[in-house]
């Protein structure tokens, strides 16, 4: 028998007035559900960008192998606690088995998030495993906007949720800046937070920053009076 090990799910929601960003925050997260009987997990990925949209991938695996894909189009929020959007497969290893479209319907039920959908993909309600935010965890790297400095970020987050984040700002191997974040607010995925500097040049100053997901990189933006800026951040990769 095979062993359908893992399902996640991703799609796109674009948002349509009058439901605004603030409408999908609490969709964020990860979100699984498990049929013992089948050997069955399913794991249900929502995240949230800059933008308000949201993302949910679908993924079917038997002994780590894809089977099928499927991805979100033509979504639209119903409410606060509810989304609507049809599923078309991506990918297949015989297509002939899954439906090019299907049904999909999430609702928040206190704290579990349902999905209403048809076969193959069982209806049910799946319980959070991870908070909103958790992909900005890590160490990431950038370029200043003059491409003159390396900013190297450590985002941490501790058992009580609470973030953390520290910036290096290189030249060459010199601290020319170093800076933390205070008053975080958490907003589905992205994060808005004052940047504190505790080492700078004369003309830098304190700003307040938001940082959300874009795709697989970061995208900070920042306000300090009448300047404004965003940076691009990838992953850190230490060199071996």
């Amino acid at each position: 028998m095979f062993r359908l090990s893992l399902i996640l799910i991703s799609w796109t929601v674009l948002w349509c007035s009058p439901v605004s960003a603030e409408d999908g925050r609490e969709f964020v997260g990860v979100w699984e559900r498990t049929n013992r009987a089948k050997k069955l997990t399913e794991v249900l990925s929502v995240t949230q960008d800059l933008a308000g949209e949201l993302t949910v991938n679908l993924r079917l695996v038997v002994d780590d192998r894809e089977i099928a894909s499927y991805q979100s189009e033509k979504v639209q929020p119903l409410a606060k606690t509810q989304l609507v959007t049809q599923l078309k497969l991506h990918g297949a290893v015989e297509k002939s088995k899954w439906p090019g479209t299907l049904p999909g319907r999430l609702r928040l039920i206190g704290k579990q998030l349902q999905l209403n959908s048809s076969a193959p993909i069982r209806s049910g309600r799946f319980s959070r495993i991870a908070e909103p935010g958790q992909r900005l965890v890590g160490e990431w790297v950038a370029q200043d906007a003059n491409h003159k400095y390396t900013e190297l970020w450590n985002i941490t987050r501790d058992k009580d949720n609470r973030f953390e984040i520290y910036i290096r700002y290189q030249d060459g191997d010199d601290a020319v800046a170093l800076s933390h974040g205070e008053a975080f607010e958490l907003r589905g995925d992205v994060l808005v937070f004052k940047t504190i500097f505790d080492k700078k040049p004369p003309k830098w100053g304190d700003n307040r920053a938001t940082l959300g997901p874009i795709g697989k990189k970061l995208l900070q933006t920042w306000t300090a009076g009448k300047h404004k800026g965003r940076t691009t951040l990838a992953k850190f990769v230490k060199k071996k």
